[in-house]
């Protein structure tokens, strides 16, 4: 049965499981933030349209940044204990940055291809998140689309973060 998915190791099956794992794993933070915290969600899915480009060379930055400071915890030893924490705030950001992107796409879906009026944010998320996850599967590029989406949203939470919306002055 290996034979015909391509596989002698039954590696396939570990991968499917992971990737099946990360999936509900998404699905139910993205079901407690948009439900819970949708701002975040939506402030970022706006950075992220708005900003595309950018978001996704500040993904980029970030993601460096990231192993580039574990690599200097890792060189100290009060920097040890630390590590696990910097790549826990990582994986939040990237998971909010996913679920953003996942957001995004959704509505776009829904709206332009499905012609539905105005989906919900639970429903824009989970459609979304749902196509990026069919989009991961297909072979030799999925993976490749599913990271690219992975650093944009990285970004657009950084961008997010550290950038100001623009007041407009004030009357009088």
């Amino acid at each position: 049965f290996n034979d015909a998915l391509g596989a002698r190791d039954g590696s396939s099956w570990i991968l499917t499981f992971i990737s099946i794992s990360f999936f509900i794993f998404i699905i139910i933070c993205a079901l407690l933030m948009t439900l819970l915290i949708p701002q975040p969600i939506i402030r970022i899915s706006a950075t992220i349209k708005d900003k595309k480009s950018l978001s996704f060379f500040w993904g980029i930055i970030g993601m460096t940044l990231t192993g580039l400071i574990a690599m200097l915890l890792a060189v100290s030893i009060a920097g040890i204990p630390l590590i696990p924490l910097e790549l826990g705030l990582a994986a939040l950001i990237l998971a909010m940055g996913f679920i953003s992107v996942g957001s995004l796409g959704g509505r776009y879906f829904l709206v332009k291809i499905l012609k539905s009026k105005e989906p919900g944010m639970v429903k824009a998320a989970l459609s979304g998140l749902a196509l990026l996850w069919l989009i991961g599967e297909v072979p030799y590029i999925g993976g490749a689309i599913k990271a690219f989406f992975a650093i944009m949203g990285f970004g657009g939470v950084l961008l997010a973060l550290f950038t100001r919306k623009k007041t407009p002055p004030a009357l009088g």
